[in-house]
């Protein structure tokens, strides 16, 4: 089962990930992303560090996700990537989204 959670402090959005970034995932995910207000962080930190799965879908949310975040100027990195869902990102030439020193 697939959680997210958010968290606010000093401008900087956390958001932590957790089970499978799937396709029965994608519909939380998307839930919550739509009720940021990104005209209050300057900075987000996505942690992957419990996503033990990303299909196409959830690869597509990111994206959906990354766009965003560029639209509003923000900072963003991916952090604590596994191994194999980095393998997938580097695959797909996603790798530059992930944290310097993660790849």
């Amino acid at each position: 089962m697939f959680q997210a959670k958010t968290a606010i402090e000093n401008k900087n959005l956390q958001i932590d990930l957790q089970g499978a970034l799937d396709v029965s995932g994608v519909d939380i995910f998307e839930r919550m992303i739509a009720e940021i207000d990104l005209s209050s962080v300057t900075t987000v930190h996505i942690d992957f560090n419990q996503v033990n799965f990303i299909d196409s879908t959830g690869i597509g949310s990111i994206l959906n996700l990354i766009r965003m975040l560029d639209e509003h100027e923000l900072i963003y990195e991916i952090v604590n990537v596994q191994d194999d869902i980095r393998e997938i990102f580097s695959i797909i030439g996603l790798e530059d989204l992930m944290a310097h020193g993660e790849q």
